[in-house]
């Protein structure tokens, strides 16, 4: 008998398909399935009430509050039968069960056995599938899928979340073009191909990471711009479901609101390395997050030429995860106009290879770094050779203060304020070595030199007035200022 755990999660006309531990079940639960079918319905639940002494003589659902004369279409609500549930109600329920939804008919001395639900389509007939054709008319079946099941999927369309859960539990071979579409509960999760692309969001709530080499299988077995979608949004942590962005076709005009992949391990990002730099297309861009190895992902995705990010933020903890990035020509990563750029760790070696729209104009751009080995990309540059454009506020953090020689703002620039923070005098070490006024910053309003960073007062050239806030926490930071002396122009 299926167990409380057993998941329905998507539906398409009367089959509805459900999650087990080592598979997925497909039940029909078309009306009058068969006579045979109802008679077994009915003396499972008569088995039920008879081992733990219960009748459901005058029973009425607990939903509806109709009394049902046809006995067959009463289940107990629990396995203790505190209450009943018609077959209608339960139709509902299963429906509304999909990934993410919350429970809505339960018991409340029971609220953690689904009996009901769970039994509905138990004692139909079941075959374990060797092969299934997915197609807009499967309909009436009952059927097993496992992870040797090899289910064919072709020119037709697919919610996100039946897709992901084919990934994840069966063998999945891609034929011709699939869209995907987002799942709603109401709906039929397998459609015709009407070769529209259909807005969707392609995002993880859950992911069983024991089941990472089934996925990686399967999408590494898929074909290139063979899965067709408006994708609003891609978000995927330490999931082998992110190695699906280079098989997505996604058409010229695609908007996306956020792409947000992290990766710990290399695998969660493999089928990126193979693929050449902006072969994998995704329009314009609102906001970018990659951690860890999906900082790899950069240079592989192509942004259209008059896009405007909002916000890109670029995070590796190890010299590992930027590895293959590191490897690109510098100035060779096209981001259009970007709005806020912030890099941590490993991930300033990026700067470097990064490219902004030539008129660009930066509200914040934030640099920080945690050791000397995470800025030795960006230090082996030349000065003034990373153009950043025009910046409103520019802040620089421990290690991170090593690569301010090498930025190059607009000379017209006017920035409202430059942070600069260092806590130890080692902090600042590479910049001290560059010449007196030799950093050019332009115009700024307000400039905060927080410890140590005091110390590089004398070497930023700045044109106009100007409020200096400087913050001490030491002797030694006060010495450090003393030794230098700012000049304006």
């Amino acid at each position: 008998m299926r167990t409380p755990q057993d998941i329905v999660f998507a539906r398409h006309q009367d089959t509805f398909f459900v999650l087990k531990e080592n598979g997925m079940l497909l039940l029909s639960d078309a009306p009058g399935v068969s006579e045979k079918a109802r008679e077994t319905l009915y003396r499972t639940k008569e088995r039920v009430l008879a081992k733990i002494k219960r009748s459901d003589y005058e029973a009425e659902c607990m939903v509806c509050r109709i009394p049902r004369e046809n006995k067959h279409t009463l289940f107990p609500l629990c396995g203790e039968a505190h209450f009943f549930v018609c077959r209608e109600c339960i139709e509902r329920e299963v429906g509304s069960q999909r990934k993410g939804n919350t429970r809505r008919l339960f018991c409340p001395y029971c609220p953690g056995d689904a009996f009901a639900v769970a039994v509905h389509g138990e004692v139909l007939p079941l075959v374990q599938k060797r092969k299934l054709f997915l197609a807009p008319d499967i309909k009436n079946t009952n059927a097993v899928l496992t992870e040797n099941t090899k289910v064919f999927i072709g020119n037709i369309a697919i919610s996100e979340d039946l897709l992901f859960r084919l990934l994840e539990r069966t063998a999945v071979y891609i034929r011709g073009t699939v869209c995907v579409f987002y799942s709603s509960e109401q709906g039929d999760c397998i459609a015709k191909e009407t070769g529209e692309c259909i807005e969707v969001s392609l995002t993880q709530n859950t992911f069983d990471r024991g089941r990472t080499g089934k996925v990686l299988e399967n999408i590494r077995r898929a074909q290139k711009n063979n899965i067709a979608c408006f994708c609003q949004s891609f978000c995927f942590s330490d999931s082998a479901l992110a190695n699906l962005l280079p098989k997505l076709l996604m058409p010229e005009d695609n908007e996306m609101e956020v792409l947000v992949v992290s990766a710990s391990k290399r695998e969660h990002i493999s089928e990126f390395l193979g693929v050449e730099s902006e072969s994998i297309w995704i329009g314009a861009v609102e906001r970018i997050r990659l951690g860890g190895y999906a900082v790899c992902i950069l240079p592989k995705i192509k942004i259209g030429k008059e896009n405007e990010t909002d916000t890109i933020v670029l995070s590796a903890g190890s010299e590992k995860h930027v590895k293959e990035v590191l490897s690109v020509d510098d100035k060779s990563i096209w981001l259009g106009r970007v709005n806020s750029l912030k890099l941590r760790h490993y991930a300033l070696g990026v700067l470097p290879k990064l490219r902004v729209h030539r008129h660009n104009y930066i509200t914040e751009v934030v640099l920080s770094a945690t050791s000397k080995e995470q800025t030795a990309g960006a230090r082996e540059t030349e000065d003034r050779s990373i153009w950043l454009g025009r910046i409103e506020r520019l802040v620089l953090k421990r290690y991170a203060l090593d690569i301010l020689p090498k930025l190059r703002i607009d000379r017209r620039n006017r920035m409202e304020a430059l942070v600069l923070s260092a806590r130890c005098e080692e902090y600042i070490g590479e910049a001290l070595k560059t010449k007196d006024r030799s950093i050019c910053i332009g115009e700024v309003a307000r400039l905060k030199l927080k410890h140590f960073a005091a110390g590089l007062a004398s070497k930023l050239k700045i044109t106009g007035k100007f409020l200096l806030a400087s913050t001490f926490t030491s002797i030694d930071s006060r010495r450090a200022c003393s030794r230098n002396y700012m000049h304006s122009d």
